[in-house]
């Protein structure tokens, strides 16, 4: 295992206008070139960092070709372009990162340390800011699989298994680390691969292929004394034509919850935006907000997904894939594509969740094309 830094930056920028709509402008900021000599390829993952950063993995590239950790700087001064920061190369033998969480606060012990997996989630490791110095601390803190990580305020990282069927929690006191099981479940296909956290500390996720054989929207509720049983309640079950195989989920305004299905919901099976809004005696009720047009169309097949402002933002990975947004007004649902993203020298098949600046733009990256092929680092300002 290697670590190693590199600076490079690239501006490009793609402008887009039409009659009906105020110009839109596409900013290519960084383009990710292939090979270990190269600054990580098919980046796979984006998250907020400090001071207006954003850190993120490459599944390909780096020092071993294993994929790299990086950051990514906002310009010194105006005018200026971002650089990018490579945190750690991985080596062979824990390649392939594929999830990436922050620790803003040090909740876990360590402010401002990332937590991540590789190896299809089998290696969860831990990296430390320099105390100093210029290398950040690389750590495997538990070997077996861990997906849907998500880090509650009260110092505890949650994760699932489908090996075992269970929710696990991983703690951290004195340098060493604790692994409880929390919760087993009914079976490997009823274990939720997706978590989110609401407010109150209950966890909800989605299981791709439980209840009827295309998902289920889950929740699990913590125990109110220690040591006692959390509680699972089956908030949705998939049908096919509402929607089959759900991939994201999130905890918007007033406790509703909101997701995406890559597939079903008629319409070509281009898959669904849904919601499920909390009703009284602890009842959810279930809507789809959009149902994808499929079929061969840039319109299918939703990934990630943001709340904000009252407006949903998501990407579609069909074809080259999409940014588009959704906004909900006395029970009216209205969708508008943003953005179709196109072959190189731009970049195409998003990855991740659209990611929102405060001035309402939106920071992502793709997975192909610009000038390397090997995926780009972008801001989009509708």
């Amino acid at each position: 295992m290697m670590s190693s830094r590199w600076t490079v930056s690239l501006l490009l920028v793609i402008c887009l206008s039409s009659a009906s709509a105020p110009a839109q402008t596409m900013n290519v900021l960084f383009n990710f070139t292939p090979g270990t000599t190269g600054n990580g390829n098919y980046p796979i993952t984006l998250i907020h960092g400090p001071n207006g950063s954003y850190y993120g993995a490459t599944y390909f590239g780096g020092a071993n070709n294993a994929g790299v950790v990086f950051q990514m700087n906002p310009p010194a001064a105006a005018g200026d372009p971002w650089t990018e920061t490579i945190l750690y190369s991985f080596g062979s033998d824990e390649a392939l990162p594929d999830q990436l969480v922050l620790d803003k606060d040090g909740v876990l012990g360590i402010p401002g340390a990332l937590y991540g997996t590789t190896n299809n989630s089998q290696f969860l490791f831990q990296l430390t800011p320099p105390d100093g110095g210029r290398i950040w601390g690389y750590t495997v803190i538990r070997v077996g699989e861990a997906l849907g990580l998500v880090i509650s305020p009260q110092g505890v990282l949650y994760g699932t298994e489908t090996e075992s069927d269970q929710l696990f929690q991983l703690s951290q006191s004195g340098g060493a680390w604790t692994f409880t099981p929390l919760y087993t479940f009914s079976g490997q296909y009823e274990t939720p691969t997706s978590l989110t956290l609401d407010s109150a500390g209950n966890l909800y996720g989605t299981d791709r292929e439980g209840g009827s054989g295309y998902g289920e929207v889950i929740k699990l509720v913590p125990p109110s004394v220690p040591g006692g049983a959390w509680t699972e309640t089956v908030l949705h079950t998939f049908m096919g034509n509402d929607g089959s195989y759900p991939s994201a989920i999130i905890v918007g305004e007033q406790g509703n919850l909101f997701g995406t299905t890559q597939q079903g919901g008629g319409h070509k099976n281009g898959g669904v935006v849904w919601r499920l809004a909390p009703s009284s005696g602890g009842t959810y009720s279930y809507r789809v907000l959009y149902r994808f047009t499929g079929g061969s169309s840039n319109d299918s097949e939703p990934t990630g997904l943001t709340f904000y402002r009252n407006a949903l933002y998501g990407f579609t990975a069909y074809v080259r894939g999409t940014i588009y947004k959704l906004t909900i007004s006395s029970g009216t649902v209205t969708k508008t594509t943003l953005f179709n993203f196109e072959p190189a020298p731009g970049g195409y098949d998003p990855a991740g969740a659209p990611l929102l600046a405060s001035d309402g733009s939106i920071f992502g990256v793709t997975e192909d094309g610009g000038t390397g092929l090997a995926g780009t680092f972008y801001q989009f300002v509708p």
